[in-house]
């Protein structure tokens, strides 16, 4: 790759996380385009925009080109001394540099204004995702540097085709996000492991505090077992699991699966957790809970893990009382070691960790 193209994806890909502003500059809007543009158009391992890279001064330069490559391209259009380059699996082939060449003497000295950078993130956007999509991400968003961050986040994110969940909380999750912070997502389509940063989003304890009070009478010492038992038989007794699963693995924030009484894995843990968080406010027997995610007997699977006051942790997880040997809870070890429990990730309202 490019010495330009490099050191753009060098400080995007940074863990370092040094301090920043949450604001988003142009010159990192404009950076996060260039990194779509070389994302969408490395073809088996070959950067094409590697070739606008080596030739363009400046980031300017080598946005204007591409851009304009992308529009003759999806039009079909002729440029300077035939087609700028065809299209190949939605990217561009190589094209001479003569062509190049004549791209940068015609940009020489233009400046990429923000609205256009923002106009074009949009086509692109819409392109990908369909117009109805893009507008419901966008709705009642206008200014350029949120727009930026959603556009990023879900062109990014590796789950963001089948995500449309995230769009209840991802307006304002993305106001909190620095610029090296979204551009972590940049690897993820490397990653064989998904960036997991934005899950605190959906675990909501004041979301229970009713479910809480008209259905149980837990007070400050109530067993961490007897309170098990009681959320287990509540969730066996009045929830139902869907005939059929939600298009997409949609997840339920937890006043929605109190509404709509049926649940699967993932919003039975988010539902408990956040219920297991807002009783240990009041409840000296439950120091943390977690939902973990990971697999059971080599199947995705979520579930919630709880540590007591006396360091013991224990696996939650009324849905599966025909692996946990009948009981709704085990302790983690004999989980992992009996039942077939492996997680990978856990996260509550306030950090993510991984095993």
């Amino acid at each position: 790759m490019k010495k330009l193209t490099t050191l753009i994806l060098t400080t995007a890909f940074s863990l370092g996380m040094a301090v920043s502003s949450l604001a988003f500059t142009n010159e990192e809007i404009q950076a996060g385009l260039l990194n779509i543009y070389v994302k969408k158009n490395q073809i088996e391992g070959v950067d094409f925009t590697a070739p606008y890279t080596a030739m363009a001064k400046t980031l300017d330069q080598q946005l204007l080109s591409l851009r304009y490559a992308d529009i003759m391209i999806n039009e079909g259009s002729k440029v300077v001394d035939g087609k700028i380059a065809e299209k190949v699996d939605g990217g561009f082939a190589q094209i001479n540099s003569s062509i190049i060449k004549q791209l940068m003497d015609l940009y020489e000295g233009k400046e990429l204004s923000i609205d256009t950078t923002i106009n074009t993130l949009r086509s692109i956007f819409i392109k990908d995702f369909g117009e109805s999509y893009a507008s419901e991400a966008l709705n009642s968003v206008t200014d350029n540097e949120n727009i930026a961050k959603i556009i990023f986040y879900l062109e990014f994110s590796p789950h963001a085709s089948s995500d449309i969940r995230s769009l209840k909380s991802l307006k304002a999750y993305c106001e909190k996000l620095t610029y090296n912070e979204m551009m972590r997502g940049l690897i993820s389509h490397k990653r064989k492991e998904p960036d997991y940063i934005y899950l605190p989003e959906f675990i909501k304890p004041e979301q229970t505090t009713e479910f809480i009070n008209n259905n149980f009478n837990f007070d400050s010492s109530t067993d961490i077992k007897m309170i098990f038992r009681q959320l287990g038989n509540y969730m066996k007794n009045h929830f139902k699991k869907p005939l059929i699963a939600e298009e997409g693995d949609y997840w339920s924030f937890p006043e929605e699966t109190l509404m709509k009484r049926m649940i699967e894995c993932n919003d039975q843990a988010i539902l408990l957790t956040s219920t297991l968080i807002e009783l240990a406010k009041s409840n000296k027997n439950i120091a943390e809970a977690y939902v973990v995610y990971g697999q059971l007997n080599d199947f995705g699977h979520m579930w919630t893990e709880v540590i007591s006051a006396e360091g013991i942790t224990y696996y939650f997880d009324p849905t599966n009382m025909n692996i946990m040997n009948g009981s709704f809870f085990m302790k983690k070890n004999d989980a992992i070691k009996k039942a077939g429990y492996n997680g990978k990730y856990r996260w509550n309202n306030q950090r993510v960790l991984k095993y």
